[in-house]
């Protein structure tokens, strides 16, 4: 299955029960302030490996619960 890329990144909105965010295509979700950290930094990770050009190393982290 094709995926489709964005360019757009999420809305992101700190409220009462938690890190709120909105991205494309409906994705909405709410994270604990822990998880949004976290996917913060997997996020980031996943990036810089991106521009660096090494897209197939494996996400750091994500083994963790």
């Amino acid at each position: 299955m094709a995926r489709k890329v964005y360019s757009e990144p999420s809305k992101v909105e700190a409220q009462a029960d938690g890190i709120h965010v909105e991205g494309p295509d409906a994705v909405e979700v709410t994270l604990t302030p822990q998880a949004a950290l976290e996917t913060a930094k997997r996020l980031g990770n996943a990036a810089v490996d991106m521009l660096v050009g090494n897209p197939d190393s494996p996400p750091k982290g994500n083994n963790e619960p």
